[in-house]
C-alpha cells in the first residue's frame, strides 16, 4: 500500500473519487482524519464532540471544499454532509467553480440565505465566482439589508468587472448606494474610481443622498458620494467627483456640505481640496470605466 503524508491523503481521496473507487476514497478519508491535527476541531460548536459522525463528516467536507476537491465534495455530500455557511466559506477560499457546481448537483439552492446573506454576496472579490453564480441563477438583487445589496457590496469591496457583471444580469441602480459605497471603499487601488466612472456613465445620480439605515451611526459626512470620499480622505476621488459634476453645495444627513463637514471634523487636507478645485474644470467628463 502507498504511504501518503497527511496532506496527501486528502488529495489521494480526491483522485480515488475521480477514478470511481469509493471504498478506497473512504479508507483514505478515514486515514486522513486519524492522522490530521485536531486544531480545526477546537472551533466546532460545543454541542458536538469530536467523535460525532456528523461533525467529522462536516469537517471533512469543509477541508475538501477548501482544497477545491470537487469529486470528494460530491462524495461527502452523497454521504449526508450538509452545505453550511462554513462549507461555503471554505469553497470561496478554493475559488473553484467545480466545487460550487458539486453543490448545485446535490440540490443546493444558490439563492438560499446563510447568516442573512447569499452565496453571491460572499464571492464578490472573485470575478470568476461572481460570473459563475450569475450564470447559474444567482439573484443580483437578493439581500436582507445587512451589508447592502450585492451591487453595493461589490462597489465597496469588489472590482469593476464584478460591478459590470452584476449590472448586466439585472442588478438595480434605482435607489442604490453603489456610487456612495465605491467612494467610501477602503481599497487603495484604482478600482473604486473605475467603479464610480462606470456607475456615472450608466446614469447614476452623482448627488444622490445615501440611504441611512441607522441614524445613530450617521456622521457629519453621511450624505453624497462626495461626502464619503472626503470622509475616506481620498483627494483623488474628491477631485474625480468634482470633475464629473458633483455639487459641493449639497447638504448631507446632518445638514452640512462636504466642505462644512470637513472643516467641522478638522479634515484640513480634504477641506483644502474642496476649496482649491477650480470651478472651471467642474463638469468635464472623466471616464475610467473601460
Amino acid at each position: 500500500m502507498e504511504h501518503y503524508t497527511t496532506d496527501g491523503l486528502l488529495g489521494a481521496a480526491e483522485e480515488a473519487c475521480r477514478a470511481g473507487r469509493p471504498r478506497e476514497a473512504q479508507s483514505l478519508l478515514d486515514q486522513w482524519w486519524d492522522s490530521s491535527p485536531r486544531a480545526a476541531s477546537q472551533d466546532v460548536v460545543i454541542l458536538y464532540t469530536i467523535d460525532d459522525p456528523h461533525t467529522i463528516r462536516q469537517l471533512k467536507l469543509e477541508n475538501a471544499a477548501r482544497e477545491g476537491y470537487s469529486f470528494l465534495v460530491s462524495f461527502l455530500l452523497g454521504q449526508g454532509a450538509e452545505i453550511t455557511n462554513s462549507v461555503l466559506a471554505a469553497a470561496r477560499n478554493s475559488n473553484s467553480t467545480e466545487v460550487f457546481q458539486a453543490f448545485l448537483d446535490h440540490g443546493w439552492d444558490i439563492n438560499e440565505l446563510y447568516w442573512g446573506t447569499t452565496s453571491l454576496s460572499g464571492v464578490l472579490k472573485s470575478d470568476k465566482l461572481v460570473d459563475w453564480h450569475l450564470e447559474h441563477g444567482a439573484d443580483p438583487n437578493l439581500h436582507l439589508g445587512r451589508g447592502g445589496t450585492p451591487l453595493e457590496r461589490a462597489a465597496v469591496e469588489g472590482s469593476v468587472h464584478a460591478v459590470k457583471s452584476l449590472m448586466s444580469h439585472g442588478a438595480r441602480l434605482e435607489g442604490s448606494d453603489a456610487l456612495i459605497a465605491a467612494a467610501a471603499s477602503m481599497n487603495e487601488n484604482p478600482e473604486p474610481i473605475k467603479i464610480m466612472a462606470h456607475l456615472l456613465d450608466s446614469g447614476v445620480d452623482i448627488n444622490r443622498l445615501q440611504n441611512v439605515r441607522d441614524p445613530d451611526a450617521a456622521t457629519p459626512l453621511t450624505g453624497t458620494a462626495l461626502h464619503q470620499a472626503v470622509e475616506r480622505g481620498d483627494a483623488e476621488r474628491v477631485r474625480f467627483l468634482l470633475q464629473r459634476g458633483a455639487n459641493r453645495d449639497v447638504k448631507g444627513f446632518q445638514g452640512l456640505t462636504a466642505l462644512e463637514a470637513a472643516e467641522a471634523m478638522r479634515l484640513n487636507q480634504m477641506a483644502d481640496v474642496l476649496r482649491s478645485e477650480r470651478p472651471d474644470v467642474i463638469g468635464n467628463t472623466v471616464s475610467l470605466s473601460s
